[in-house]
Order: C-alpha cells, then sequence, then structure tokens
C-alpha cells in the first residue's frame, strides 16, 4: 500500500525512537509530521518522493541521509529544516588543544564520526556557554576558518569547561548517491565532557591475524562506551554485512570483546560497555567480524507496475484494486541460510506480469536503470547474489523486487520470429499416400495439415505498432532450388512442396531467392490490429509419394523464411 505520512497526533504521545520506515512504501511525509515525536533515528524507503518542512525537527536524531530517489533533487521536493532542533543525551568531548597553546581547548569533531554523522556535512559549529541573563552565549571556535580541516574547533579552555555548557554543530541533509545537500539541521549536544579515547580493533578471521579495522570511540570521562549508538553498531565502526559478536569473548564462539588480540586465549574477556572513561587511560579492545546470516524473499512487485499499466489490477467488488489473475501469476521460492559474502545462484523468476519481459531482480520497488549496479544492487536474470546492497541484518530478510521492461513487438525482435509463432521444427506424417505436416492443433482432423503463425497477443507492457502489417514469405536458397528439400542417410534428396493456406502451391516469385533485397510474394500477410489476419497458415506436402522414403531413416532439411514488415496499404 502507498502511504502518505501527515502529522504526529500530538506531544502526549510516547515517544516513538526508532521508526523503520524503509520496510513501508512511503510516497510522502508532509511538514512537521514527527516534529517533537521523540524520535532517536528513522531509515526511509527508496520509494519516499517528498517531504516537507521541519518534517523530523525536535527529536533526538544525530543526522539523517534521506534514500536513493532521484526524484527528491527535484525543486520543492524537500522542505527547508527537516533536521531542524535535534538534542542528544551523548556529549561532545575535549582535550588539549593541538595547535592552540595553553589554556587552550579543543572539541574533537572526530568523535562526531562515532554518531554516525559524515564530517563533510558538518557546515557549523557552535559553543554554548550559559550566560548572566539566563541564555546561552553561542560561540564561534577561535579557528573559525580551518575547524573543518582541522577536525577540531578551539575555544579556551576556561569556556569549554563551563558547567552546562552545550555544543552545536549544523548539519546537512542529503540523499543517497546525491551530489549536493537538500536541507539542513542542527544537533545539540547536552554536555561537553573531557574526552577518553577507547580504540577498538576488528580482525576479519578467526584467528584473529593480519591488519585489522580500527575505530576510535571517543567518551566522555566518566562515561561507558556504548555499542550501539544512534543506529551504528559494533561501538562505532560499520561493516556492512558483518557483526561483531556482543559481549565479552565466548570461547565457543571465538568470538567477542577481549583487551588483547591473538590466538588462542590472549587477553582477558571484557565487556567494553562497563569500563568508565578515566582521564589519562587509553582502553582497547580486540574482536572479530562475522558475517550475517539472511534470507531472500521474492516480489513480483506487482504495485509499482499496476501503477504503469492498471489493467493489471481489476475491482474486487468492494472498490479495493487487487492483482488482475488473467495478466499477473507465479510465485518464486524464498531462499534461506544464505551468508553474505558466499554467493549462491538465484532462482528463475516464477512471475508472470502481463506481457512485460522479466529484467532482473533490485532491492527496492523502482530502482531507475541509470542507478542500477549489478551485483549490488540489481541482478540481472541468472546472476548470483553474494554483496547485496542495502546488506542485510543478521537474520533478516532481504527483498527482491522484479523488474519488469516493455516490450515493442516491431523494434525489441526485428526479425519477428519471437513475436510471429514461426516454428522451429515442423513434423511430416504419412497421410493418402504423402507424407504432409504435422497440423499446430493436435486435436485437427485428419485431412487438416496446417501450420500456425499467428502474432504474439498484445497485453499490458507489449504492444504491435500500429499500421504496420507483415509479410511472411519462405525464399530459395539459390535460383532454381525448391523451397525446402530433406536428405536422409545415403538417399537422394527429397522435395517437399509449400502449400498456401488455401492448398494452391506456394512460389515467391523471382524476388524469393536468399539475400534478395525485393520482397518475394507473400506465404501469407499477418495484421495484429486486425483480428481476421492475425494469424495465418500453410502446409508441406511431399512431392514424391510416401513409399519412396527409406523406412527408419531420418530426413532433416532447412526451410528459410523471411518477414517483411510494411505500412498498412503501402506497398513495400
Amino acid at each position: 500500500m502507498d502511504t502518505n505520512l501527515g502529522a504526529f497526533p500530538g506531544p502526549d504521545n510516547t515517544a516513538l525512537g526508532f521508526l523503520p520506515f524503509d520496510r513501508r512504501r512511503v510516497l510522502s511525509i508532509g511538514a512537521s509530521a514527527f516534529e517533537n515525536a521523540g524520535l532517536k533515528g528513522v531509515t526511509l524507503p527508496d520509494t519516499l518522493g517528498s517531504v516537507g518542512d521541519r518534517a523530523f525537527a525536535g527529536n533526538h536524531m544525530t543526522n539523517l541521509e534521506l534514500p536513493r530517489n532521484k526524484s527528491l533533487d527535484e525543486p520543492g521536493k524537500v522542505g527547508s529544516d527537516i533536521l531542524a532542533d535535534q538534542t542528544v543525551k551523548t556529549p561532545a568531548v575535549w582535550g588539549d588543544s593541538i595547535k592552540g597553546g595553553p589554556g587552550k581547548a579543543d572539541i574533537i569533531l572526530e568523535a562526531l564520526h562515532g554518531l554516525g554523522v559524515v564530517h563533510g556535512r558538518v557546515d557549523s559549529v557552535s559553543l554554548n556557554v550559559p550566560n548572566t541573563a539566563g541564555g546561552f552565549d553561542h560561540l564561534t571556535p577561535e579557528n573559525s576558518e580551518t575547524w573543518p580541516e582541522d577536525d577540531r574547533a578551539t575555544y579556551d579552555r576556561g569556556l569549554v569547561t563551563t558547567p552546562s555548557a552545550t555544543f552545536t554543530y549544523g548539519y546537512q541533509v542529503w540523499r543517497e548517491g546525491g551530489e549536493r545537500a537538500l536541507s539542513h539541521g542542527t544537533v545539540t549536544q547536552g554536555s561537553v565532557k573531557k574526552g577518553i579515547p577507547f580504540e577498538f580493533y576488528y580482525y576479519d578471521n578467526e584467528e584473529f591475524s593480519g591488519t585489522p579495522d580500527t575505530h576510535t570511540q571517543w567518551v566522555g570521562e566518566d562515561f561507558f562506551p556504548v555499542e550501539n549508538m544512534h543506529g551504528l553498531g559494533n561501538f562505532g565502526l560499520e561493516k556492512p554485512g558483518y557483526r561483531t559478536f556482543p559481549g565479552a569473548y565466548e570461547p565457543r564462539y571465538n568470538a567477542g570483546w577481549r583487551d588483547g588480540s591473538g590466538p588462542g586465549d590472549t587477553g582477558q574477556p571484557v565487556d567494553p560497555e562497563i569500563i568508565p572513561a578515566v582521564d589519562g587511560q587509553k582502553p582497547k579492545f580486540y574482536n572479530r567480524w562475522i558475517a550475517n546470516s539472511y534470507s531472500v524473499s521474492f516480489d513480483d512487485n506487482w504495485e509499482e507496475m499496476v501503477a504503469k499499466s492498471p489493467e493489471l489490477g481489476k475491482d474486487d467488488g468492494s472498490g479495493t484494486i487487487v492483482r488482475n489473475d488473467r495478466w499477473v501469476s507465479g510465485s518464486t521460492a524464498n531462499m534461506t541460510g544464505l551468508v553474505y559474502g558466499e554467493s549462491a545462484p538465484l532462482p528463475e523468476n516464477g512471475f508472470k506480469m502481463g506481457a512485460y519481459v522479466f529484467d532482473g531482480w533490485a532491492t527496492s520497488p523502482d530502482l531507475a536503470e541509470g542507478d542500477r549496479m549489478e551485483g549490488s544492487n540489481f541482478f540481472s536474470p541468472g546472476a548470483s547474489i553474494a554483496t547485496p546492497s542495502p546488506a542485510p541484518a543478521h537474520e533478516a530478510t532481504l527483498v527482491l523486487y522484479a523488474q519488469w521492461k516493455a516490450v515493442d513487438y516491431g523494434a525489441d525482435d526485428p526479425a519477428l520470429l519471437g513475436f510471429l509463432s514461426i516454428p522451429q521444427h515442423i513434423s511430416l506424417e504419412p497421410h493418402g499416400g504423402y507424407l504432409y505436416s504435422k497440423p499446430t492443433d493436435p486435436a485437427a482432423d485428419a485431412d487438416n495439415h496446417a501450420v500456425v503463425v499467428s502474432a504474439k497477443e498484445e497485453g499490458p507492457g507489449a504492444t504491435w505498432p500500429s499500421g504496420t502489417s507483415y509479410k511472411v514469405s519462405v525464399v530459395r536458397p539459390g535460383a532454381g532450388a525448391p523451397l525446402l528439400a530433406l536428405s536422409g542417410d545415403g538417399g537422394d534428396a527429397k522435395e517437399i512442396d509449400v502449400l498456401m493456406a488455401d492448398g494452391s502451391l506456394y512460389d515467391p516469385g523471382p524476388n524469393g531467392i536468399l539475400g534478395s533485397g525485393a520482397v518475394p510474394d507473400p506465404l501469407m500477410v499477418i495484421d495484429p490490429h486486425d483480428d481476421a489476419r492475425s494469424k495465418g497458415s500453410f502446409s508441406l506436402k511431399s512431392v514424391d509419394p510416401a513409399s519412396s522414403f527409406m523406412a527408419n531413416v531420418r530426413y532433416a532439411g532447412t526451410m528459410t523464411f523471411r518477414v517483411d514488415a510494411v505500412q498498412t496499404g503501402v506497398a513495400p
């Protein structure tokens, strides 16, 4: 169901916490829709096409990224200040100034990375110091021109250590894969504390060997490191598709945190979350990455497609549009027990969506062709899956949506052999002393030898060009050669006549030579838009009697068809 979200009902409601909107087809979020709603985080679906002013203002989020939807780049699609006035309890942290000299202190902006903040999107900083009027003075750093490059904001130490001081950063809101900021916000950290670096090391193998990934979580003095902070797990380092075993090291899993690295039992098991930040200390902890297990389910993407082709739906009698089983059917079995990073072949598509042609699987229902990344967010027919993006969480189910492409019967297959039912193989059978073609209709009368050629039915997603008909002919391999000759083992070639629908002998005329640029006389003319001419037929008959064919010998030959598209009523 497509959803447009309006205002959060009111301030008396329970705080919403974290909202995984990416599990729904949300199309729009209105102005102030979730203002002051107690949100700590939100994930948004690729279907989201517009966001109103101050949509998430007044909450407790450290950052926000809009989904990968290029339509959000259009003017007016994203309102102003959608992340305004955020407040978080996580303190800003400070350390001795690197460039400022004695009496100075630096707010360490690197610590914002642990909150999920993209440093290049922080465009302003302010230390907020209480004043005698009961308000706050909002102070810019002494390195006001260079703080983004310095990754630190320098102030007098006395200002940084002022009781009740807070710190605010301005944050640009981008969309995933975007090239510019679409909106803005401000985030205020509720206190400023002396920063203690907690170092975390992450190995990528069970031997805890090689060069690990590293991350520093800056923790305010007397505070504790946090394993899951504002949507980031693993104490602040994310590796898509992987996780760490939480808490202290468990020998049975050979995973978890220790205060030392190396094989065996080097280092003591420890839970970093119970270690307080103490001035002068620099704790270190070691763990390893574990690949996530996940499942895959498959969606025919009907909701997306019915918006393009309403014929794919029908009214169920109560005003609700449901799948039209004339055009929509099938299923594709789920996959279970997958491990991120390990390749597994995707099953064949089992869905049918009108006359659309299956074009692959995508991780979002409306992924634009220009945004496709093979093996990441898109998988061509017959492909395998190993590292999908977005990477699934542990024991989560990744939904892959069928992608469909429309077909122009006249353009997508110039030879038309796929859209006109021209047979690839024709069998002959004895009748009345001769060999005749086996009819297309298995229930045909004994005297019926018709091989039917018909235009593929139009339907949602597939059309024939208007005003065009198709001349079907059979051409000779060379001047004077028969249209079809069958050869057997050691015997003479047997000539086969091609008969028109009325039983008369077919002759393509002087232009009916293979490679001729002119159009031969047609065996039939197919007009897909004329019911009476949307199909035609022919039959085959041996020139020699059936008795002249050797028993237990397989005869074979090739008959070459030609199709010419002509404007209705216009000579080719």
